[in-house]
């Protein structure tokens, strides 16, 4: 006796057997939007980094008391 042969699945099924999905860490387009803001907060912190290892020192010069006052404007005719 001859076993009768299966049925081909319908166009529109999904497939019986498929492999389980991968992990989100192996698609290579996650670690590309993830690549932007991580650039930028690398950079926004060697920024801080750089600014609070390398501050100006603050100049303060007060007027000198031995200077001569700024002379007037002559007046309006």
């Amino acid at each position: 006796m001859i076993a009768p042969t299966p049925a081909a699945p319908a166009p529109d099924s999904p497939p019986a057997a498929s492999a389980p999905p991968s992990p989100w860490w192996r698609h290579g387009m996650v670690w590309l939007v993830i690549a932007g803001p991580a650039a930028a907060v690398v950079a926004g912190l060697t920024t801080v980094w750089i600014a609070a290892r390398h501050a100006d020192v603050e100049v303060f010069d007060p007027p000198a008391a031995h200077a001569a006052p700024a002379p007037a404007a002559p007046p309006r005719p």
